[in-house]
């Protein structure tokens, strides 16, 4: 996503859309791979929906920036909604190993 605000160029999106179409397959082997641990199984879930939330700013942003320009995008980006969603998924993450 930042390759292709700074850029323009769609080529740094590709990352993103294999991700996008990948995302429900991966969350679905951890699941797999957790269904021996109810606790584990239970926060599968939870991380699908913080990785939903993150997935659906970086529409937002990618959207923002093709319809307003590049200044629009980076006032979401400064935000740091997106930065503390990848907290919030890492966390959650690590708390699963």
């Amino acid at each position: 996503q930042r390759g292709y605000l700074i850029t323009g160029n769609k080529i740094y999106l590709e990352p993103y859309g294999n991700l996008r179409i990948n995302i429900n397959e991966r969350l679905s082997e951890l699941a797999r791979l957790t269904s021996d641990n109810p606790l584990q199984l239970e926060r599968v879930p939870d991380l699908r929906e913080k990785v939903d939330r993150r997935f659906e700013l970086m529409s937002r942003v990618i959207e923002v920036h093709d319809k307003q320009g590049y200044a629009s995008a980076q006032k979401i980006i400064g935000s740091d909604l997106g930065k503390d969603y990848m907290e919030a998924i890492r966390l959650h993450v690590a708390m699963m190993k």
